[in-house]
């Protein structure tokens, strides 16, 4: 007899109209109360207030994308109670496209760091595809789950998708941002392919910016601007081959290869590249791929010379999904998540009853944390310096995972004049060995110069050694820090001032700073090496200030990596490592 015993599972997500709402959140929660009628599927939002009384209590709690350093002690709390947690993350956040919109804010390591805690408090890790698993197996020891993305409902019969297309042959592309580097590089290719065969329509969706970048002629185009995932839906059916130019980039091999799912369930053949994502797809639907430019070329002119051959491959790969891809039919998260359910139902009084249910919740701006940290700086401003120092000694004592709660107490601390805390740092900067601003700190409050100047040149091998992202991320507050001290003492200071140069090649204000300081010591080759390239990078910027004024880095980023595309050729994957 199966156990029909109430559980609830609790998801706390992001209710927008992206895909990963739909594909990761909102879909696969109406499948689990579908395949599961006792259970309560709770899809509560990320923001309610409700958050955390609902999270302690429920069977088992699922937590997409969170970095809400508040729901640390929450796990270890289910944990005592012998409640598990699923975490996912489904993006490689380390290595996005320059261009793409989330980039900016996943650049800060601390918000990387603390996907990262995610990983290690939680009891389980969910992610999109093999790319994703290969990456964060580094990360945690807790084991990681596949769980793809499927087609949500039971897509239209072949023959009816067919009709609904029409006799002019549509070959269309549709993507974010992200991939707008991906279509760039392959126009050249679609172009040849427009004026041997003038017949065709390309059909594009995407970012409004599109049909002035590719100079299409416009009989043969229709754009359509990127809209919800049923206008992109709409799109794909009028479709009747699909392309997904995929380059081999860290960030690209972390992608699903739902696009591939999609183009398949609605009708269109998916002309898909040789890369990690699509490998299986490929594989189980004998689909060939294509690993260079040519090869796409001579793929969409074999289905344009053989339109019996397109429609073949179409039917397969549609009927592959209608098999093996619906979300109906397949159970892996249902096991997933039956395994993990706590073997003791929650007593918590749920208001829902068994089912699917999305609920926005009171909406509530801020995390405790948050509040707690102004909280304290109010008392502090206020004069209450005492309870401030216990506000702030709680909040930590409380959620001992949260660095800048343990920031603001070695601050409050060092402010009152607490001797023990080179102790307290000490064990922080363990407790939080990713994070910078722990030996940042550290530096602020060492008096002797000497050690200064040393942990200076420490730091700048270490900061080094980040990503590009990360070491431009504390570039300012290294800078406010140390230029201070390489002003009050050249001599001791300078050379961590050419370590930090190394870092930061192409930062002026402080490359002019270590010319002036190099002067000081008498070092004037050095100091005129500065002066020359300040000097070059100076008649740059008066030649080119309009022009560079108007120019998008992004642009520019999504047009070098497009050309790096066309250039490389072969782009079948390079390894198996991501």
């Amino acid at each position: 007899m199966p156990d029909l015993t109430p559980r609830t599972i609790v998801q706390l997500v992001a209710l927008d109209e992206t895909g990963d709402s739909y594909y990761r959140m909102r879909w696969p929660a109406v499948q689990l109360a579908a395949q599961a009628p006792h259970w309560r599927v709770i899809n509560l939002d990320a923001t309610a207030s409700e958050r955390y009384v609902w999270a302690e209590m429920a069977d088992l709690l699922v937590l997409i994308q969170c970095a809400d350093p508040d729901m640390l002690p929450v796990i270890e709390q289910r944990r005592a109670q012998g409640r598990q947690t699923l975490v996912e993350y489904n993006d490689n956040y380390y290595d996005p496209p320059a261009w793409s919109p989330a980039a900016d804010p996943w650049a800060s390591p601390l918000l990387q760091q603390m996907y990262e805690r995610f990983m290690v408090h939680g009891d389980a890790l969910a992610v999109t595809g093999p790319g994703l698993e290969r990456l964060f197996r580094s990360k945690t020891t807790k084991p990681i789950h596949i769980l793809k993305n499927h087609f949500p409902e039971e897509p239209p019969p072949f023959e009816a998708l067919q009709q609904a297309k029409g006799n002019q042959i549509r070959l269309g592309w549709a993507g974010s941002l992200g991939h707008m580097a991906d279509l760039l590089a392959v126009m050249p290719t679609l172009k040849k392919l427009l004026e041997r065969f003038a017949e065709i329509k390309l059909c594009l969706m995407g970012n409004e910016a599109i049909p002035s970048l590719i100079h299409v002629p416009a009989a043969q185009l229709e754009f359509r601007k990127w809209g919800t995932i049923h206008d992109y839906y709409a799109f794909v059916k009028t479709l009747h081959i699909g392309i997904a130019p995929l380059q081999d980039t860290g960030y690209n091999r972390c992608r699903s290869d739902v696009k591939a799912v999609e183009l398949a369930a609605l009708g269109a053949v998916p002309v898909l590249q040789n890369t990690l994502p699509y490998r299986d797809f490929l594989s189980e639907t004998g689909l060939v791929g294509f690993s260079s430019l040519d090869g796409l070329f001579e793929r969409l002119v074999g289905y344009l010379l053989n339109p019996a051959g397109l429609e073949a491959d179409a039917r397969g790969a549609h009927r592959y999904v209608q098999a093996w891809r619906l979300a109906s039919q397949r159970r892996e998260r249902y096991e997933l998540y039956a395994t993990m359910l706590a073997a003791t139902p929650s007593k918590y009084f749920w208001p829902q009853g068994a089912g699917y249910h999305e609920v926005c919740g009171t909406p509530e701006p801020g995390t405790p944390s948050q509040k707690l940290l102004q909280h304290g700086r109010n008392l502090w401003q206020h004069g209450a310096h005492p309870t401030a120092l216990q506000v702030l000694g709680g909040a930590v004592q409380a959620n001992p995972f949260h660095p800048d709660l343990a920031l603001a107490e070695l601050r409050f601390m060092h402010l009152a004049g607490f001797a023990d805390i080179p102790a307290r740092l000490s064990a922080y900067a363990e407790r939080f060995a990713e994070d910078a601003r722990f030996a940042l700190f550290a530096l602020a409050i060492q008096k002797n110069p000497h050690r200064r100047a040393g942990a200076w040149s420490d730091l700048a091998g270490r900061v080094a050694g980040l990503p590009r992202s990360a070491a431009d991320f504390y570039f300012e507050q290294i800078s406010k820090l140390f230029l201070k001290d390489l002003r009050a003492d050249p001599v001791l200071f300078l050379e961590a001032g050419e370590c930090w140069l190394r870092v930061y090649p192409g930062r002026a204000a402080l490359r002019l700073e270590v010319a002036q300081a190099a002067e000081q010591c008498g070092r004037f080759a050095q100091a005129q090496d500065h002066y020359r390239w300040l000097q070059g990078a100076l008649a740059l910027y008066t030649d080119n200030q309009a022009f560079l004024g108007g120019v998008s880095p992004k642009t520019v980023a999504a047009w070098s990596a497009a050309l790096h595309g066309r250039l490389h050729g072969d782009w079948s994957p390079a390894g198996e490592d991501v």
